[in-house]
């Protein structure tokens, strides 16, 4: 697992991303549509959504994914093209840890705010 910082990089990024955007397109949108765009910046004024972190977790996963087909690093240069490569389901039990616990982590939130 010698990818694995690049990935937990890339996985935290889209879980932050994807849980913002999921609040904004999901459940706000009128508000942030008509308040301008800088205010979806504002993470510390709340509004993450679970929904949108697992769909920014797939998201990064495939790009982490894509990235690493891309550039080659760290693969091997010789033999067919699976082996040259990583595939996809390679790392997807960490997909599988991470996107419950985000779950319950929000849902931890959503009961200390009540």
């Amino acid at each position: 697992m010698e990818d694995f910082d690049s990935l937990v990089l890339f996985l935290f990024i889209g879980l932050v991303v994807g849980a913002r955007l999921g609040e904004v397109f999901f459940y706000n949108f009128g508000y942030y549509s008509g308040a301008g765009f800088w205010e979806i910046f504002k993470i510390w004024e709340g509004g993450l959504s679970s929904h949108g972190a697992t769909i920014g977790l797939v998201v990064a996963y495939t790009g982490f994914w894509l990235w690493k087909r891309r550039t080659g690093r760290g693969l091997k240069r010789r033999g067919p093209p699976e082996a040259r490569g990583f595939k996809f389901l390679e790392y997807a039990d960490v997909l599988a840890v991470c996107m419950p616990l985000v779950a319950g982590f929000v849902r931890i939130g959503n009961f200390f705010n009540s």
